[in-house]
């Protein structure tokens, strides 16, 4: 089983993050190489990178695609 990795805890731990990411993110719950999702509305096309896991493309802001760069392949 894939490992599972706490949204918010990460999020918590960006102090320099935007309110607006927060909130955009805050609701996906838990993210995994095999699992993600993201509210991409309020997010600038600057501020995304994809994410490939298992059979899913996601974006994902840069500072989340750093925090689990060890966990899925980011382009």
């Amino acid at each position: 089983m894939a490992d599972y990795f706490n949204i918010d805890a990460i999020l918590a731990s960006q102090e320099d993050v935007p309110v607006h990411l927060k909130t955009s993110l805050s609701h996906c719950g838990y993210l995994s190489s095999g699992f993600a999702a993201s509210n991409s509305d309020e997010m600038g096309a600057d501020d995304l990178v994809v994410a490939e896991g298992d059979n899913v493309t996601v974006y994902l802001p840069i500072f989340l695609a750093a925090a689990l760069e060890n966990h899925v392949s980011i382009q």
